[in-house]
Protein backbone atom coordinates (compact mmCIF):
# COMPACT_ATOMS: atom_id res chain seq x y z
CA UNK A 1 0.00 0.00 0.00
CA UNK A 2 2.99 2.47 0.71
CA UNK A 3 4.10 1.49 -2.39
CA UNK A 4 1.09 2.56 -4.28
CA UNK A 5 0.74 5.41 -2.49
CA UNK A 6 4.22 6.51 -3.56
CA UNK A 7 3.84 5.61 -6.88
CA UNK A 8 0.49 7.81 -7.43
CA UNK A 9 2.30 10.95 -5.94
CA UNK A 10 5.14 10.25 -8.03
CA UNK A 11 2.76 10.28 -10.89
CA UNK A 12 0.74 13.31 -9.29
CA UNK A 13 3.88 15.43 -9.34
CA UNK A 14 5.12 14.62 -12.51
CA UNK A 15 1.71 15.64 -14.31
CA UNK A 16 2.12 18.76 -12.23
CA UNK A 17 5.71 19.68 -14.01
CA UNK A 18 3.95 18.68 -17.38
CA UNK A 19 1.18 21.66 -17.06
CA UNK A 20 3.62 24.10 -15.20
CA UNK A 21 5.62 23.04 -18.94
CA UNK A 22 3.12 23.84 -20.98
CA UNK A 23 2.06 26.77 -19.31
CA UNK A 24 5.20 28.18 -19.75
CA UNK A 25 5.73 27.27 -23.29
CA UNK A 26 2.35 29.01 -24.24
CA UNK A 27 3.20 32.35 -22.57
CA UNK A 28 6.56 32.22 -24.20
CA UNK A 29 4.94 31.87 -27.29
CA UNK A 30 2.35 34.60 -27.04
CA UNK A 31 5.40 36.98 -25.68
CA UNK A 32 7.35 36.29 -28.91
CA UNK A 33 4.72 36.39 -31.10
CA UNK A 34 3.20 39.48 -29.66
CA UNK A 35 6.70 41.11 -29.68
CA UNK A 36 7.28 40.60 -33.39
CA UNK A 37 3.88 41.99 -34.64
CA UNK A 38 3.93 45.39 -32.36
CA UNK A 39 7.24 46.10 -34.08
CA UNK A 40 5.47 47.22 -37.33
CA UNK A 41 1.92 48.73 -37.21
CA UNK A 42 -0.19 48.83 -39.91
CA UNK A 43 -0.36 52.63 -41.35
CA UNK A 44 -3.09 53.92 -42.80
CA UNK A 45 -3.71 54.13 -46.68
CA UNK A 46 -2.94 57.75 -47.64
CA UNK A 47 -5.49 58.82 -50.40
CA UNK A 48 -7.89 61.22 -50.94
CA UNK A 49 -10.64 59.43 -49.27
CA UNK A 50 -8.73 57.87 -46.62
CA UNK A 51 -10.53 55.50 -44.93
CA UNK A 52 -10.24 54.78 -40.94
CA UNK A 53 -6.97 53.29 -39.84
CA UNK A 54 -6.71 49.61 -39.47
CA UNK A 55 -7.05 48.14 -36.03
CA UNK A 56 -3.64 48.19 -33.99
CA UNK A 57 -5.05 46.10 -31.21
CA UNK A 58 -2.17 43.08 -30.19
CA UNK A 59 -3.38 39.45 -31.17
CA UNK A 60 -6.20 36.81 -28.74
CA UNK A 61 -4.65 34.21 -27.40
CA UNK A 62 -6.51 30.97 -26.01
CA UNK A 63 -5.63 27.51 -24.34
CA UNK A 64 -3.01 27.57 -22.15
CA UNK A 65 -1.62 31.09 -22.15
CA UNK A 66 -5.03 32.56 -21.58
CA UNK A 67 -5.00 30.09 -18.58
CA UNK A 68 -1.70 30.99 -17.24
CA UNK A 69 -2.21 35.14 -17.69
CA UNK A 70 -6.12 34.76 -15.66
CA UNK A 71 -3.86 32.82 -13.17
CA UNK A 72 -2.40 35.94 -11.86
CA UNK A 73 -5.19 37.82 -12.03
CA UNK A 74 -6.06 39.23 -8.24
CA UNK A 75 -9.04 39.95 -8.85
CA UNK A 76 -9.73 41.61 -5.49
CA UNK A 77 -12.33 44.10 -4.63
CA UNK A 78 -10.06 45.42 -1.88
CA UNK A 79 -6.85 45.02 -3.95
CA UNK A 80 -5.15 48.79 -3.00
CA UNK A 81 -3.10 48.27 -6.28
CA UNK A 82 -6.02 48.38 -8.93
CA UNK A 83 -8.41 50.71 -9.98
CA UNK A 84 -11.55 50.19 -11.77
CA UNK A 85 -14.42 48.24 -11.28
CA UNK A 86 -14.47 44.42 -10.30
CA UNK A 87 -16.61 43.94 -13.27
CA UNK A 88 -15.13 45.87 -15.51
CA UNK A 89 -15.14 43.18 -19.19
CA UNK A 90 -11.74 44.33 -19.56
CA UNK A 91 -8.71 43.86 -16.94
CA UNK A 92 -5.24 45.08 -18.00
CA UNK A 93 -2.18 43.14 -16.06
CA UNK A 94 0.30 45.90 -15.98
CA UNK A 95 3.75 44.99 -15.15
CA UNK A 96 6.20 47.73 -14.23
CA UNK A 97 9.61 48.76 -12.53
CA UNK A 98 10.52 51.56 -10.65
CA UNK A 99 13.55 52.73 -12.24
CA UNK A 100 11.96 52.32 -15.92
CA UNK A 101 12.25 55.48 -17.97
CA UNK A 102 9.93 53.64 -20.30
CA UNK A 103 7.07 52.66 -17.39
CA UNK A 104 7.24 56.51 -16.49
CA UNK A 105 6.97 57.09 -20.45
CA UNK A 106 3.61 55.16 -20.44
CA UNK A 107 2.52 56.71 -17.69
CA UNK A 108 2.93 60.04 -18.68
CA UNK A 109 1.43 59.59 -22.37
CA UNK A 110 -0.97 56.15 -21.96
CA UNK A 111 -2.53 56.41 -18.64
CA UNK A 112 -4.48 59.60 -19.25
CA UNK A 113 -5.97 58.27 -22.68
CA UNK A 114 -7.03 55.12 -19.79
CA UNK A 115 -8.42 57.67 -17.19
CA UNK A 116 -12.46 57.46 -18.79
CA UNK A 117 -12.09 53.90 -19.62
CA UNK A 118 -11.91 53.49 -16.44
CA UNK A 119 -14.36 55.74 -15.08
CA UNK A 120 -16.95 54.44 -17.48
CA UNK A 121 -16.57 51.04 -15.79
CA UNK A 122 -14.98 49.23 -18.87
CA UNK A 123 -11.39 49.01 -17.84
CA UNK A 124 -9.88 47.48 -14.81
CA UNK A 125 -6.17 48.17 -14.14
CA UNK A 126 -4.12 45.52 -12.06
CA UNK A 127 -0.30 46.85 -11.15
CA UNK A 128 2.06 44.31 -10.63
CA UNK A 129 5.89 44.64 -9.52
CA UNK A 130 8.19 43.05 -12.11
CA UNK A 131 11.70 44.29 -10.50
CA UNK A 132 13.80 43.33 -13.90
CA UNK A 133 16.34 46.44 -12.88
CA UNK A 134 16.78 45.45 -9.50
CA UNK A 135 20.54 45.20 -10.02
CA UNK A 136 22.21 47.85 -10.20
CA UNK A 137 19.57 50.45 -9.54
CA UNK A 138 17.77 49.03 -6.44
CA UNK A 139 13.85 48.92 -7.51
CA UNK A 140 12.98 46.47 -5.14
CA UNK A 141 13.69 49.25 -2.24
CA UNK A 142 10.68 50.92 -4.77
CA UNK A 143 8.40 47.75 -5.33
CA UNK A 144 8.60 47.59 -1.40
CA UNK A 145 7.54 51.37 -0.87
CA UNK A 146 4.39 50.48 -3.83
CA UNK A 147 3.36 47.67 -1.55
CA UNK A 148 3.72 49.89 1.48
CA UNK A 149 2.48 52.81 0.12
CA UNK A 150 -0.49 50.90 -0.49
CA UNK A 151 -1.61 49.21 2.68
CA UNK A 152 -2.49 52.96 3.78
CA UNK A 153 -4.58 53.41 0.88
CA UNK A 154 -1.70 55.75 -0.89
CA UNK A 155 -0.28 53.39 -4.03
CA UNK A 156 -1.78 55.12 -7.03
CA UNK A 157 -0.28 58.83 -5.63
CA UNK A 158 3.31 56.92 -4.43
CA UNK A 159 3.41 55.56 -8.32
CA UNK A 160 2.40 58.74 -9.32
CA UNK A 161 5.51 60.24 -7.61
CA UNK A 162 7.75 57.63 -8.21
CA UNK A 163 7.38 57.75 -11.96
CA UNK A 164 8.30 61.61 -11.88
CA UNK A 165 11.95 60.34 -11.11
CA UNK A 166 11.90 58.15 -13.59
CA UNK A 167 10.75 60.08 -16.64
CA UNK A 168 14.33 61.39 -17.51
CA UNK A 169 16.72 58.32 -16.36
CA UNK A 170 16.89 55.21 -13.93
CA UNK A 171 16.89 56.35 -10.58
CA UNK A 172 18.94 54.54 -8.12
CA UNK A 173 16.46 53.82 -5.44
CA UNK A 174 17.56 53.50 -1.70
CA UNK A 175 15.33 53.78 1.62
CA UNK A 176 15.59 57.50 1.67
CA UNK A 177 14.19 58.31 -1.58
CA UNK A 178 11.67 56.17 -0.71
CA UNK A 179 10.32 57.68 2.42
CA UNK A 180 10.60 61.03 0.66
CA UNK A 181 8.28 59.59 -1.63
CA UNK A 182 6.40 58.78 1.18
CA UNK A 183 5.95 61.67 2.52
CA UNK A 184 5.25 63.78 -0.79
CA UNK A 185 2.43 60.98 -1.64
CA UNK A 186 0.53 61.72 1.52
CA UNK A 187 0.93 57.93 3.49
CA UNK A 188 0.21 58.99 7.18
CA UNK A 189 2.00 56.27 9.36
CA UNK A 190 5.84 56.74 7.98
CA UNK A 191 7.13 54.54 10.64
CA UNK A 192 4.97 51.54 9.65
CA UNK A 193 6.14 52.05 5.79
CA UNK A 194 9.74 52.19 6.90
CA UNK A 195 9.14 49.06 8.45
CA UNK A 196 7.88 47.73 5.75
CA UNK A 197 10.75 48.47 3.33
CA UNK A 198 12.65 45.71 5.66
CA UNK A 199 9.83 42.97 4.70
CA UNK A 200 11.54 39.63 4.32
CA UNK A 201 8.40 38.01 2.85
CA UNK A 202 7.60 40.71 0.68
CA UNK A 203 10.77 41.30 -0.31
CA UNK A 204 10.93 37.34 -1.23
CA UNK A 205 7.82 37.25 -3.48
CA UNK A 206 8.96 40.13 -5.40
CA UNK A 207 11.94 37.88 -6.47
CA UNK A 208 9.46 35.18 -7.22
CA UNK A 209 7.31 37.09 -9.76
CA UNK A 210 9.91 38.25 -11.38
CA UNK A 211 11.16 34.77 -11.89
CA UNK A 212 7.91 33.89 -13.23
CA UNK A 213 7.73 36.63 -15.75
CA UNK A 214 11.05 36.41 -16.71
CA UNK A 215 9.88 32.10 -17.14
CA UNK A 216 7.26 33.61 -19.54
CA UNK A 217 9.92 35.09 -21.81
CA UNK A 218 9.00 38.43 -21.01
CA UNK A 219 12.93 40.59 -20.91
CA UNK A 220 11.76 44.05 -20.54
CA UNK A 221 9.11 46.57 -19.00
CA UNK A 222 6.89 47.89 -19.35
CA UNK A 223 4.43 45.15 -20.64
CA UNK A 224 0.58 44.20 -20.24
CA UNK A 225 -1.98 41.71 -20.74
CA UNK A 226 -4.95 43.11 -21.99
CA UNK A 227 -7.57 40.11 -20.95
CA UNK A 228 -5.80 37.34 -23.23
CA UNK A 229 -4.00 39.71 -25.67
CA UNK A 230 -0.37 41.04 -24.93
CA UNK A 231 1.08 44.59 -25.40
CA UNK A 232 5.51 44.82 -24.77
CA UNK A 233 6.44 48.05 -24.19
CA UNK A 234 5.25 52.39 -24.27
CA UNK A 235 3.55 52.00 -27.21
CA UNK A 236 0.96 54.84 -29.09
CA UNK A 237 -1.95 55.30 -27.02
CA UNK A 238 -3.80 54.18 -29.63
CA UNK A 239 -2.31 50.42 -29.58
CA UNK A 240 -3.83 50.47 -26.28
CA UNK A 241 -7.31 51.68 -27.06
CA UNK A 242 -7.67 49.47 -29.95
CA UNK A 243 -6.54 46.22 -27.90
CA UNK A 244 -9.22 47.33 -25.10
CA UNK A 245 -11.93 48.08 -27.35
CA UNK A 246 -11.23 44.61 -29.15
CA UNK A 247 -10.69 42.66 -25.83
CA UNK A 248 -14.18 44.18 -24.82
CA UNK A 249 -15.94 43.12 -27.91
CA UNK A 250 -14.66 39.48 -27.10
CA UNK A 251 -16.77 39.57 -24.34
CA UNK A 252 -19.84 40.21 -26.41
Amino acid sequence: MAASASSRRIVLAVLALVVVVCVAVAVVSLVRSSNSASDTPTAASDTTTTPAAPSQAAARQSGAAAQAIASITRNDPADPRARGDINAPVVMIELSDYSCPMCAAYYAKVMPRLEPLIDDGTLRIEFHDMPIFDSPYNSTIGALGGIAAGEQGKFWEYLDRAEQRSLSDHPTWTPELALEIAREAGVPDVDAFRRKLNDADALAQLHTDLATFQSWGITGTPAFFINDRYIMGAQDPQVFLDTIEAAKNDKR
